[in-house]
């Protein structure tokens, strides 16, 4: 009688401790995606580039949120033999099946002239505006990315900062207060004409 009492207890002990440990592999699952994503958003930032590699891994990650998604909380069927609860289900979703290929479809260099200022826009990270009257001189060059910058992206110091995506063209700028700002472009005389003619009409 003891032996028949003790299995089911063990068999009642061992059912309990079962879900935890398939819980706990599917959430090391998810904080894996994480860390790839975060990994992901690194690169990006300090490249400036939106490589086609990176889209792979993107989408795919971004197309597994979808299927789990789809199957849990429209289809209402449980994903995988031990399902994560339905909030976990819409906050992966939104973050990784949203969130962020959006994150990357907007990441872009945008600069735009106006009548008072140079805005720089590394879209959606940071802004800076220059203003006009502050701007020294204006110079197209050739710049050498990895010696002088470290590569591409947002580079440099606070002193002499670089905003480049790609290629080896851009415009300098140097302040009245000696501050310099490089802006990479594949048109810069045109950029640099731009600036010039602002600068002119202030």
């Amino acid at each position: 009688m003891a032996g028949s009492a003790t299995r089911p207890a063990r068999a009642i002990a061992l059912a309990a401790h079962r879900p935890c440990t398939v819980s706990l592999a599917l959430m090391s699952f998810f904080v894996l995606s994480l860390v790839i994503q975060a990994l992901l958003i690194v690169h990006c930032i300090k490249t400036g580039r939106n490589q086609i590699w990176i889209w792979v891994l993107i989408l795919g990650v971004a197309a597994l949120q979808w299927w789990g998604w789809v199957q849990q909380i429209v289809l209402g069927q449980p994903w995988g033999d031990n399902p994560a609860p339905d909030w976990m289900m819409w906050l992966f979703w939104l973050l990784f099946g949203i969130g962020l290929p959006l994150f990357f479809y907007r990441l872009a260099l945008i600069v735009t002239i106006t009548p008072e200022h140079i805005a720089i826009r590394y879209r959606p990270l940071t802004r800076r505006d220059i203003p006009l009257v502050d701007v020294e001189s204006v110079e197209v060059r050739t710049y050498r990315v990895l010696r002088e910058y470290g590569g591409y992206g947002l580079r440099g110091t606070r002193r002499d900062m670089a905003y480049n995506v790609s290629g080896n063209q851009g415009v300098q700028l140097t302040l009245r207060d000696g501050r310099r700002a490089l802006i990479g472009s594949q048109r810069a005389a045109e950029l640099a004409l731009a600036i010039d003619s602002a600068r002119r009409r202030d």
